[in-house]
């Protein structure tokens, strides 16, 4: 189970475990990829990446101007769409 506070953490939540984890703080953005176990969500100025969420540790991150806007996935390939403040860009 995936949620954000309202403090804007965002967690994980272990059902089988019963345990919690703090993925993220000041988290604004938080989406799984369509047809995937990936998780993508923004931090600040952040793009972080689970690919495999039972390491919730294990996570990859890059900086990013503007607010992500959203996640298109076709043909194998996923795209995060970011909103920057004169244009909007993609990031593979």
């Amino acid at each position: 189970l995936l949620f954000r506070d309202k403090n804007q953490f965002l967690h994980l939540f272990d059902i089988n475990g019963q345990r919690r984890y703090m993925l993220t703080n000041n988290c604004g953005y938080a989406q799984w990829v369509p047809g995937s176990d990936v998780l993508v969500a923004q931090s600040s100025n952040k793009m972080c990446v689970w690919y495999n969420i039972k390491a919730p540790d294990q996570f990859t991150s890059r900086e990013i101007r503007g607010e992500i806007d959203g996640i298109e996935r076709s043909e194998g390939k996923t795209e995060v769409i970011v909103d920057e403040v004169s244009s909007v860009s993609s990031y593979l």
